[in-house]
């Protein structure tokens, strides 16, 4: 059996679509013997690349050019077209709501099953009114896509909530994962020191990710508490400069670390070694953070945005702390209350493990997401 998987980003570009993507990719070509063929973006140049990957067979397209994060070529429709007829995938799963590239898998897909895997509640930024309107104009072409559909994958159950009674139909939910071996139970963070990790795309289109409140809070945390606290800052982006600006300006430059971008054994120490994740979205476009099951799977605590759906993931108080989003003081109070209350981290480091444990591990995801696509392509 051939799946033809169409994302808009894909491996080596980090992100949680691109990941999510990329193990799907891995687990059906490795567990359940899929031959694996992947439609994407090439994110670093404008040529078009075919290439091999652990055995995947990736088409990198051209984009023409680029609206915010969502990358743009009106010639892709005839070139995913020879693809499909030239690759003779059983069926096609496609990646969305990054715009464009979903909708022209869709258009050029024929008669071959298609599947459409929705990642996000919602495309609308925090004060980014050009794209909102974008985004605005793009929801009400939507439907088709899901009209081409003939299933439809969720990552989390309150997208699905969300959808309207005949899209819930034909949609699963098959949320995002992690792999067993990237599980650390920790019983004791006792040599730790005061270390929040935060990590995101420092591009503009990610700034409701988070991280200016962040760098408020933590000025406000210096000021108020004392100078014992780290913020460490994985990711890469257009607007790094922009918040290392801004720590300069708040004057705790000395106090936050930019590292770039870290994947592996890397991403994997700094996980091990922060006390605290601070995961503070200012909107709703998270379904269900990679960032929050990293966390759980390191025995991290975490502090989350009161905002859906996160707040619907994270139970308060439970394996994770909510505080009302975009509030850089009351960011601050909720790191000094975990940074002091030791009860308080066993707590949320025990009860975020056994989370992600029971409900998160990528075997019990595949395995449903395999019998979708054997079903689907039957139909």
């Amino acid at each position: 059996m051939k799946i033809l998987l169409v994302t808009p980003y894909f491996y080596p570009k980090i992100g949680g679509l691109e990941s999510y993507a990329y193990n799907i990719a891995k687990g059906l070509k490795k567990t359940f013997k899929w031959d694996v063929v992947v439609i994407t973006s090439n994110h670093k140049n404008k040529i078009d690349i075919k290439e091999k990957l652990e055995g995947i067979t990736i088409y990198r397209l051209a984009p023409l050019f680029k609206i915010s994060n969502t990358p743009i070529n009106p010639f892709w429709y005839f070139k995913m077209k020879k693809i499909i007829t030239n690759e003779k995938p059983d069926i096609i799963n496609a990646h969305s709501p990054v715009p464009f590239i979903a909708d022209v898998a869709a258009m050029a897909k024929g008669t071959t099953p298609f599947i459409l895997t929705y990642h996000a509640l919602s495309l609308y930024k925090k004060g980014l009114s050009p794209f909102n309107l974008i985004a605005w104009v793009y929801k009400q072409t939507e439907n088709y896509l899901f009209f081409r559909s003939q299933r439809i994958v969720v990552v989390s159950d309150f997208i699905k909530e969300k959808f309207p009674q005949n899209l819930k139909k034909k949609t699963i939910v098959i949320s995002n994962f992690i792999r067993q071996e990237n599980t650390y139970q920790v019983t004791s963070d006792g040599k730790k020191k005061n270390v929040i990790l935060f990590i995101s795309s420092l591009d503009k289109s990610h700034n409701w990710k988070g991280l200016e409140p962040l760098l408020f809070a933590t000025n406000y945390y210096v000021k108020t508490y004392g100078k014992d606290i780290t913020i460490i800052v994985i990711g890469e982006g257009n607007w790094k400069e922009k918040y290392e600006s801004l720590a300069r300006k708040l004057e705790i430059s000395k106090y936050v670390s930019f590292v770039g971008q870290k994947i592996g054994k890397e991403k994997d120490w700094y996980l091990k070694n922060a006390k605290v994740s601070v995961i503070y979205p200012t909107s709703s476009n998270d379904a269900l953070p990679t960032f929050l099951l990293e966390s759980w799977a390191h025995s991290l605590p975490v502090i989350g945005s009161h905002i859906l759906p996160l707040s619907k993931i994270i139970k308060g108080n439970f394996n994770g702390l909510l505080i009302k989003a975009d509030e850089p003081k009351e960011l601050a109070k909720a790191i000094h209350k975990v940074f002091t209350n030791k009860l308080l981290r066993q707590k949320l480091s025990k009860n975020g493990y056994e989370t992600v444990k029971t409900s998160y591990l990528i075997d019990t995801q595949l395995s449903k997401f395999n019998s979708l696509l054997m079903t689907t392509s039957k139909i």
